[in-house]
């Protein structure tokens, strides 16, 4: 199941570059949570609903904001996404670039948690990748 399990992801992850919302959330199980650490009002999202006001938040801070995706690694249960950001702060103008990466959670097809970090390494260490 591990490379079904990257393709869901891979999906998703599309689905969102592209604006689509309803396309990205269509795998969430409905016991679900977003896990985002680098918050500091909410660091858990519960449900579809949750991960809608995740981003509703998120995109509203940004003037302009986009992402891709460097790799997709299967460690099952588990698939770590790494990619890089780039924004344009709302209000402040001030432009930044930051790699994060993301441990999606999965089984028999669902997503159950995805955990958000702000650099590839926080990713790779809560997926068991290094130490």
């Amino acid at each position: 199941m591990s490379q079904e399990s990257v393709e869901i992801v891979r999906r998703s992850v599309q689905a969102v570059q592209r604006g689509d919302l309803e396309v990205a959330l269509e795998s969430l199980a409905p016991s679900f949570v977003l896990i985002d650490p680098t918050r500091v009002d909410a660091t858990e999202y519960y449900g579809r609903a949750g991960v809608e006001k995740w981003f509703a938040e998120w995109w509203s801070i940004w003037d302009d904001w986009r992402f891709v995706v460097d790799r997709f690694i299967d460690v099952e249960p588990d698939v770590v996404m790494l990619g890089r950001q780039w924004g344009r702060g709302k209000g402040s103008g001030i432009e930044v670039e930051q790699p994060f990466g993301q441990v999606w959670t999965l089984q028999d097809g669902m997503v159950l948690r995805v955990r958000y970090f702000d650099h590839w390494d926080n990713a790779l260490n809560a997926a068991g990748l290094r130490e």
